[in-house]
């Protein structure tokens, strides 16, 4: 695998809504690591899609989320499991080579999402401690099934460093202050 570039990277942010986040196992250790994604993705000029699934049921992008985000990230609402379901979404990622996927549900949306993702060429990058499901045995066949699909499978810290690639890097006391 080559090193990620940050410049050929867009983040997804899936689904992470209020109404879907109550009823996620463990979402007290996600929700951190999403915003470590989302201030990281600040630190290197990385760009940020969010999604949210059925809005008029289940509302938008948590508001705290969408505040962290790149000015201008779009928030697109979707009634399809992928994200791929939608076509300003599509025509979004299309110019990025790594889509970097993190939200809930790992074994429904991020799956569908990343699997199409693939489909159409992108390289997967899921991050694991930045996703959930309301089962962790949901999560744990989500992210084992991406696995064997060709989702690369990193954590937040590790990716952050990947991009960065030394200390030297103008952004590593920034993304160092952030993860800590």
């Amino acid at each position: 695998m080559e090193f990620p570039v940050a410049e050929k990277s867009v983040f997804v942010c899936v689904d992470v809504q209020e109404k879907l986040l109550s009823v996620i196992s463990e979402a007290e250790k996600i929700l951190p690591r999403i915003k470590v994604m989302l201030q990281g993705a600040n630190a290197l000029n990385i760009p940020v899609v969010a999604t949210c699934q059925y809005p008029e049921k289940l509302g938008s992008t948590m508001k705290e989320l969408m505040e962290m985000m790149p000015e201008n990230s779009p928030d697109f609402g979707k009634l399809s499991f992928s994200c791929f379901g939608e076509d300003s979404f599509r025509e979004k990622v299309a110019p990025y080579r790594t889509l970097v996927l993190f939200g809930v549900e790992t074994h429904v949306c991020v799956l569908q999402t990343a699997l199409e993702a693939i489909r159409a060429g992108h390289e997967v990058i899921l991050i694991k401690d930045a996703v959930g499901s309301r089962k962790e045995s949901d999560k744990e066949a989500g992210i084992a099934f991406m696995k064997e699909n060709g989702v690369k499978i990193m954590t937040s810290e590790m990716l952050l460093f990947m991009y960065m690639r030394s200390s030297r890097h103008p952004s590593f006391k920034e993304v160092s202050r952030i993860i800590r």
